[in-house]
């Protein structure tokens, strides 16, 4: 614990001004090594009886467990009225130990009538996993808070208040930086805290106004770089000369209290200026900017200028500050798209714009697609809880809100050594879990995000089941239903099953959570590596990296000359049969001869990687091939791989050389093509070694967990233990939609089949809807066939109502059958233990290549069929019988007075 003294302090009140503050910057406690601090000077300490000089002290600070259990809220404000204590106090991530030193400078700077400011007596903190909280103490001061009392001042009383606040923020302006040492950040000249620059935004500081604003336009749309956006004026409004100002920074009627007199007439003062959490040191302009944007629109502090009377204005600087505050990132790569894209078809999906009309065209067209898309964000989220919770090492419980913030792209990272940002997918947030490394979301924080609560979701539910009341009113009252009508009812029971699938996901969360964690460095560095989107042509440098972490590993991992011979490797041995296990839900089991290099490979039975869910074995894991062990060939690029300081390194360059082979010196990337002659590693000691120190605790972790080795890494016996292949990270983003080959599904420990299954249930359900209400006899006075304008389309509507149907339960039967019956599963897939599987990239021969020829050949048809679906529903009401005109009298339904 730490404390401050004032004996021997200087008086800084008859110091020089840039001085004064230069001098307390040097007494600042450092609140990055303390975990609780006493001011011994303040008056909590000095005006009842505390020697400050002594060891001994008759006061101490309420502790965070008697503010937690007087206040019963694990964040928020408590008064101790008897000890005229006010505690301020929350995780570490909403209360900031800077709002402390904030105030520590306002305290020396300025005597309490001319910056009426708490006065700081100390914090602590508490450092329990899950409840990393600080706690900031400081005097009560009297007062009413303005916002609530604004509505009963005079005009002149206004005036009045807005003149005095002018007065105190013209106080702290006189406050000066040495002119040779000025800096823009916190007070104790640390990263700038004001809530423009969301948390993992939290840089500085910085040496010039130029550097700050460049940061500023950068932090306005921080996912696309500056030089790839469309000109813009508003940099230039940025002063880079502006003088650099003590700020508060959150200037609002709600942090300003007031004391009105009882006298007539009435006096009114300022009594104090709360939340200092934003203070510091910016440029003259911002003081005004953050008053203007953060009072609403409308409102009278802000548009019938009272501000203007407590700060000069900074119009041009406020234009370019409110444009940057109010960007949207979607919609600036939208502007960018729009008016800069050559390549529109890659570019113009990842504007948020373009993404929503996608969805509505599949909305219309195929609604059992966002069914599917809904489900398997469901699914995902549902395994990950599970998973999580199953993880010793796991901090808390988790809500499904918080699994669906953490599935769908919301928490991105910056890997050292690459350019982009990338998305943590549901496998790397499992892998975090694992390694006890799970990212710590509040609830609030959760809510906070999102956009949409129960009460809006429920109107919305009843809004779209409307449609189905009213059909069902038109059936019970004998009135012919329109194709539309039909058409729409099927949407809507696709948007309800949406809905309940939806209900605990957060709603249109655009800024992810920033992974920032120094110790979380090598492992990101790790799961990218092992991620598909640091490959050449499907290609890893990792895959031919081994791990040592024993005797044993280090036998396999020397070359032959170096080691015993072993059984069946002798001198006269030329090629071996090696079997490679695949790690669970290695991306391998797709194509393995092209992911191994091998033109011939045999799948094998896998006694050995059993799992607890025999449907996740259900794909085999074992391809046995010929390997020449006592000559293996290394490619030139790699060969530096095998002297130091690589040898010395836990991740070691193996036998096994997947570069040697043809195929990967004639990739199609010809922007990232590896030369193979070149002896120019391709990876870096510092990432290797980060990537090695990664998988030391993941290795560590799996010897605790044996079950779960075989989902982290592929084991070869006569090679060693190779790191499994997972998508982990993504640039930039999750894809939402889903594929025939990846439904937008964890690739670890679920079946795809389940969700295929959904799509097929959807799409069968949509398809009987259409059959049946146009099929079936009913009491109508209109018949069926009066519904079509012609016979023709009468028959192409059961057809393809029919089609789509019973596609959807024969595929559905299908994917239920490879669910539950693991020997159809691998009879499906080709997989037949023994069975040699072809060599080459395309493909894995010509039954694969049939295969894909029926696929599509049934999606044209599907699509085909629907498209008619939707164009007839809205085309037969170019002759619609009278009939449909009628409505239905409620009256009749619902009783009335």
């Amino acid at each position: 614990m730490g404390s401050l003294s004032p004996r021997g302090a200087p008086n800084l009140l008859a110091t020089p001004n840039h001085e004064r503050f230069t001098r307390l910057l040097c007494q600042l406690p450092d609140i990055s090594s303390l975990p609780e601090f006493d001011f011994l000077d303040s008056s909590f300490f000095r005006d009842l009886g505390s020697d400050p000089g002594s060891s001994t002290r008759c006061r101490e600070l309420p502790s965070p467990e008697k503010v937690l259990a007087a206040s019963g809220r694990s964040e928020g404000i408590w008064h101790f009225a008897e000890l005229g204590v006010l505690v301020k106090y929350g995780h570490k991530s909403q209360v900031h130990l800077e709002e402390a030193l904030a105030l520590r400078v306002i305290n020396k700077l300025f005597p309490v009538a001319e910056v009426p400011a708490p006065e700081v007596f100390g914090w602590k903190s508490t450092d329990k996993a899950g409840d990393e909280s600080h706690f900031i103490y400081m005097s009560f001061l009297p007062g009413q808070n303005l916002g609530e009392v604004w509505d009963s001042l005079t005009g002149d009383e206004k005036s009045a208040i807005s003149r005095q606040l002018g007065l105190i923020v013209n106080r702290l302006r006189a406050v000066e930086q040495d002119p040779n040492d000025q800096f823009i950040g916190s007070v104790n000249r640390g990263a700038v805290q004001d809530t423009y620059f969301s948390p993992h935004h939290h840089h500085g500081p910085f040496t010039s106004a130029r550097d700050f604003h460049n940061f500023v336009q950068f932090v306005s749309v921080y996912m696309v770089p500056v030089a790839e956006r469309p000109p813009e004026p508003y940099r230039a409004m940025l002063p880079d000369t502006a003088r650099i100002c003590l700020t508060h920074g959150d200037l609002h009627l709600g942090n300003i209290l007031v004391i009105i007199s009882s006298d007539e007439p009435r006096q009114v003062r300022i009594s104090g200026i709360v939340d200092w959490e934003q203070a510091g040191w910016y440029p003259e302009y911002w003081e005004y900017c953050k008053a203007m944007i953060i009072g609403p629109y409308g409102d009278e502090w802000r548009d019938a200028g009272f501000i203007h009377l407590a700060l000069p204005a900074y119009e041009p600087e406020f234009e370019a500050f409110e444009q940057y505050w109010s960007w949207n990132p979607f919609l600036a790569i939208w502007e960018m798209v729009w008016k800069k894209c050559s390549n529109k078809e890659e570019k113009m999906f990842s504007s948020s714009r373009q993404c929503g009309a996608k969805w509505v065209l599949y909305g219309v067209f195929a609604p059992e697609v966002v069914v599917a898309t809904a489900a398997a964000q469901f699914i995902v989220a549902s395994w990950l809880k599970r998973e999580i919770q199953a993880d010793a090492k796991a901090r808390q419980e988790d809500g499904d809100a918080e699994m669906f913030l953490r599935c769908h792209g919301r928490f991105a990272a910056n890997v050292p050594g690459v350019e982009k940002t990338v998305t943590v997918t549901p496998e790397g947030i499992r892998l975090l879990s694992f390694l006890g490394r799970l990212p710590q979301i509040d609830q609030p924080q959760i809510e906070d995000k999102s956009k949409a609560d129960w009460m809006a979701k429920s109107i919305i539910c009843v809004q779209a089941g409307w449609m189905v009341i009213q059909v069902l009113g038109r059936a019970i009252k004998h009135l012919p239903i329109s194709l539309l009508e039909i058409n729409t009812c099927g949407h809507v029971a696709c948007a309800l099953v949406i809905y309940l699938l939806w209900w605990n996901k957060p709603l249109d969360v655009q800024v992810p959570t920033f992974l920032n964690d120094e110790d979380d460095k090598d492992l990101l560095c790790l799961m990218h590596l092992c991620s598909s989107m640091s490959s050449v042509d499907g290609i890893t440098d990792i895959r031919c990296f081994v791990h040592v972490a024993n005797d044993d590993d280090e036998r396999l991992c020397k070359p032959p000359t170096d080691r015993e011979s072993a059984a069946g490797e002798g001198t006269g041995a030329t090629r071996s049969q090696l079997t490679t296990y695949l790690s669970i839900g290695s991306p391998g089991t797709r194509n393995p001869s092209h992911f191994l290099g091998f033109p011939e490979v045999w799948l094998e039975p896998d006694p050995g990687q059993g799992t607890k869910n025999p449907h996740a074995a259900a794909k085999n894991n074992a391809f046995r091939y010929n390997f020449d062990l006592n000559s293996p060939p290394i490619s030139a690029s790699c060969s530096t791989y095998g002297t130091p300081p690589y040898t010395g390194m836990s991740l070691r360059h193996s036998r096994y050389c997947r570069r040697v082979f043809p195929d990967a010196s004639k990739s199609t990337s010809a922007e990232q093509q590896p030369d193979p002659t070149s002896s120019q590693p391709r990876l870096s000691t510092s990432t290797l070694l980060a990537a090695s120190r990664a998988t030391d605790r993941l290795r560590a972790a799996c010897t605790s967990r044996p079950a779960y080795k075989a989902y982290y890494f592929t084991f070869v016996p006569q090679l060693g233990h190779f790191l499994g292949e997972t998508d982990y990270v993504v640039s930039p983003r999750l894809p939402n939609l889903p594929s025939l080959h990846n439904l937008s599904l964890g690739q670890v420990n679920l079946h795809r089949d389940r969700l295929r299954s959904v799509l097929a249930l959807a799409a069968a359900g949509y398809g009987a809807l259409h059959v049946v209400t146009t099929t079936v006899p009913s009491n109508s006075e209109v018949n069926h066939e009066a519904l079509f304008p012609t016979g023709v389309e009468r028959v192409l509507w059961l057809v393809s109502a029919g089609v789509i149907g019973v596609s959807g339960i024969v595929l559905w039967g299908f994917f239920a059958a490879r669910q539950f019956w693991l020997g159809f599963d691998v009879w499906v897939s080709g997989g037949v233990p023994g069975v040699r599987i072809g060599g080459g990239k395309g493909g894995v021969g010509r039954r694969e290549r049939v295969k894909t020829v029926v696929v599509y050949l049934v999606l044209g048809t599907f699509v085909i069929a629907r498209v008619f679906l939707v164009v007839e529903a809205f085309v037969s009401l170019r002759r619609a019988p009278v009939e449909l005109y009628k409505t239905p009298e409620w009256t009749d339904f619902l009783p009335h007075f």
